[in-house]
């Protein structure tokens, strides 16, 4: 989708979406498969207003598997598709850990497998915008945690804290362990009006979608064994409280649970991480 393009709904413009996973549990895409006010298939139809009709290139969803999926992949690392986004699910790593191994690997080169941080990077050089899905790829989430030796991180620390998609976008993030898929298929939307001119990028300092992360959820209040007694309240910004998990039932923080701070970008290892310490 070129910047500027503004089709309507039922529009004949088509958008390519190229997902791309890596270190993760595959629950960002099952989120998104239960998305439902917007839902997945209203952008795969274009049935949403202004937002172009989406292909999605997903390694277990689409059509293309296999040699194919890296078909495409290696297409728009050349250049050949204009104008698609890119969406990451999972953390990357530092495959200079690995010695003589990988940590990660698409598709094979000379008989050794591709990282996936290479193909990231090729990527995310020739996307209109780029979105981090999930807090294993916003910000390493549990594959980073304390005593890993992957060096796994977000999509942020693998591109830079300066970097900026064709279009000038910096890295969108969406994150939650997983995310609320409404909000997900919402932030991709929004990605696709701003494209178009027809709105602003609301972003916050974090680059996460604004509107969808400004309201403060409570954590549990923070105790060790050593001091029993709560020494800190901590909070989370979250869609979840407000908009559940799916179809707006269910949700950590709406069941009677408490919100683990998942969406923050120093989980698993922040504040609840001393809980049970010594």
């Amino acid at each position: 989708m070129e910047s500027g393009a503004q089709p309507a709904a039922g529009s004949a413009v088509r958008a390519s979406v190229l997902w791309i996973t890596s270190g993760g549990c595959d629950g960002c895409t099952m989120s998104v498969l239960g998305a439902v006010s917007p839902a997945i298939e209203d952008l795969l139809s274009g049935g949403l207003t202004d937002i172009p009709r989406v292909e999605l290139i997903h390694p277990v969803l689409s059509l293309e598997s296999g040699a194919g999926y890296l078909t495409v992949l290696e297409a728009a690392a050349r250049g050949d598709d204009e104008g698609f986004l890119l969406v990451v699910e999972g953390s990357l790593f530092d495959q200079r850990l690995a010695g003589e191994g990988s940590f990660s690997g698409l598709g094979e080169r000379d008989g050794q497998p591709i990282p996936v941080e290479e193909w990231v990077c090729r990527l995310a050089a020739r996307a209109e915008a780029v979105i981090a899905i999930g807090t294993c790829a916003t910000s390493g989430g549990i594959p980073a945690a304390k005593g890993s030796v992957t060096g796994a991180m977000g999509l942020g620390a693998l591109l830079g804290g300066g970097f900026r998609s064709r279009a000038g976008i910096p890295i969108v993030n969406v994150p939650g362990c997983a995310p609320n898929g409404d909000a997900f298929i919402e932030a991709l939307s929004h990605v696709f009006l701003a494209l178009g001119g027809l709105v602003p990028l609301d972003l916050d300092e974090l680059g996460r979608p604004r509107w969808l992360y400004s309201e403060p959820t409570p954590l549990r209040q923070v105790t060790s064994r050593a001091e029993p007694n709560p020494r800190r309240s901590e909070v989370a910004f979250c869609p979840v409280p407000e908009r559940g998990w799916i179809n707006r039932v269910g949700g950590c923080a709406t069941v009677g649970g408490s919100c683990n701070g998942c969406t923050r970008p120093d989980f698993p290892d922040g504040p609840l991480a001393v809980i049970g310490g010594g």
